[in-house]
């Protein structure tokens, strides 16, 4: 999405297809951005955010991630690799890779359409069900080499 003008907004078709915002969505809209930042923040005071990859989506919303309490499935699923340099680096493991890996004969998130509602509950499935399990036993994943350290 470009903004043109004060008021004037240009939405891509891929935007739109990828995401389901429309620009007679945002014409319509009469929420300011300073009261849609306020009501975040208010929602996730106190609370632990759960993403995946998730720093974007604070900085969207010119917020810094690490003022409030989060857990990114980043910081757990992974797997080493080396770049073109030769530098062993972190490679964060994809949220789809994640759930088909523990949810294997759940279909409902293997849709080649990405929400932002779908990947929230797979995300959240994620969470509730594996992550707090290998919390809980204090093991390792097959995706990881160490047990999760974070408090959650």
């Amino acid at each position: 999405m470009t903004k043109m003008q004060t008021g004037e907004y240009h939405v891509p078709y891929q935007s739109t297809k990828l995401n389901g915002i429309t620009q007679s969505l945002l014409e319509k809209s009469d929420v300011k951005f300073s009261q849609l930042q306020a009501e975040v923040e208010k929602i996730i005071e106190g609370k632990v955010v759960v993403t995946v990859a998730g720093t974007g989506d604070f900085n969207s919303l010119e917020l810094s991630i690490g003022d409030y309490k989060t857990f990114d499935l980043h910081t757990h699923f992974y797997k080493m690799r080396i770049d073109g340099n030769g530098v062993v680096v972190r490679q964060p493991i994809g949220l789809k890779k994640i759930y088909n890996h523990y949810f294997p004969k759940d279909t409902s998130f293997k849709k080649n359409i990405h929400s932002p509602v779908e990947d929230a509950r797979a995300t959240m499935k994620i969470f509730r069900e594996v992550c707090r399990k290998i919390k809980s036993t204090n093991i390792a994943s097959k995706t990881n080499f160490d047990p999760l350290s974070d408090d959650f």
